[in-house]
């Protein structure tokens, strides 16, 4: 006999039913939010998990992920959503306006707090701490529409590493050898690129125009001084840990926590247990993962985008104070 799901869906209901209840008393200003913007594998959620153990903070973790936000679901926002800055579009700043407020709490954008504490943290809270994943194509025009008065964090790994960090986590390694274009709102990004993303084949080079096209539209905006965002280089984190968590404390102008290296030594929650441990080798491990032939074919990639701020010759940022070879 089938075991019923009735007490499955009583807990969902109830679950939804606190949910519900505790973001009806949420009352943050966007504003006041802290922003944090990252791609998938990128080092966001180690970041997180360090910022996080400030006292008077709660986390909203990657509320644009498909199924997290309803607000974001019934505007047909989409995986990795482009929105030129200076495009009007007022359902999308009222759907960021409420979850930057607090008020769509949901069972995946509570994840993170209710790893490290209960939902209850929401209404002792300060304030927010927003994790974004794959929404640096909205981060220009979200900076233009939320004057946030802390400068939002945008943390910048190397692409092949990111990269090599995916296809050993699994959860990419069944993406198609294609460049596959999302179905959303504004796709004159990806047209720009249509014919050569079309014609690529190869999954480590269709990676390599992900994260360009992922990129982008903010590291555009950061080399033209559209919007001001703090770069966090993931391999200054990890070989210049203190001075690199310090200034993020000293721009957001929160309190040190006296074990700041002691939490920074930790993994975070996503890592896989074989990743090195050691920084250098965590900076330099993703070469063991690709032919020469396939850096080659990847570095090729982020020259057609115009990406100087990394190459395959550096295991770090070649160039700090310039993203793009081109605008």
């Amino acid at each position: 006999m089938r075991m019923s799901n009735t007490p499955k869906l009583i807990w969902h209901a109830l679950r939804d039913r606190r949910l519900a209840a505790i973001s009806r008393r949420m009352a943050f200003t966007p504003e006041d939010a802290l922003i944090v913007f990252s791609s998938s594998r990128g080092g966001s959620t180690w970041l997180t998990e360090i910022i996080s153990r400030v006292t008077g903070i709660a986390t909203i973790w990657e509320p644009m992920q498909p199924g997290s936000t309803a607000a974001f679901d019934r505007i047909g926002f989409g995986w990795n959503q482009y929105i030129p800055i200076d495009a009007d579009w007022p359902e999308a700043k009222a759907a960021f306006a409420t979850m930057l407020s607090g008020q769509t709490l949901s069972w995946p954008s509570t994840f993170y707090q209710r790893q490290i504490g209960t939902l209850r943290d929401y209404l002792e809270a300060e304030r927010l701490l927003v994790k974004f994943v794959v929404a640096h194509g909205v981060a220009p025009w979200l900076c233009s529409e939320f004057r946030f008065k802390k400068r939002p964090l945008m943390t910048l790994r190397h692409p092949m590493a990111t990269i090599a960090s995916r296809l050993r986590h699994g959860a990419w390694a069944t993406l198609e050898d294609n460049f596959v274009f999302p179905e959303a709102r504004y796709p004159e990004l990806n047209d720009q690129f249509r014919p050569y993303l079309e014609a690529l084949q190869g999954r480590h080079r269709v990676h390599a125009a992900k994260w360009c096209m992922q990129h982008l539209a903010a590291l555009r905006a950061i080399q033209t001084g559209q919007i001001e965002i703090h770069t966090v280089f993931y391999e200054d984190v990890l070989l210049n840990r203190e001075q690199t968590l310090g200034r993020i404390f000293e721009v957001w102008e929160l309190p040190v926590p006296s074990n700041l290296i002691n939490l920074s030594a930790n993994r975070s929650i996503t890592s896989r247990q074989d990743s090195p441990i050691e920084a250098q080798q965590q900076v330099s491990h993703w070469r063991h993962s690709f032919s020469d032939r396939e850096i080659f074919e990847m570095q090729e990639v982020l020259d057609h985008f115009g990406i100087v701020v990394y190459n395959a010759n550096l295991d770090i940022p070649a160039c700090r104070t310039r993203m793009l070879s081109a605008l």
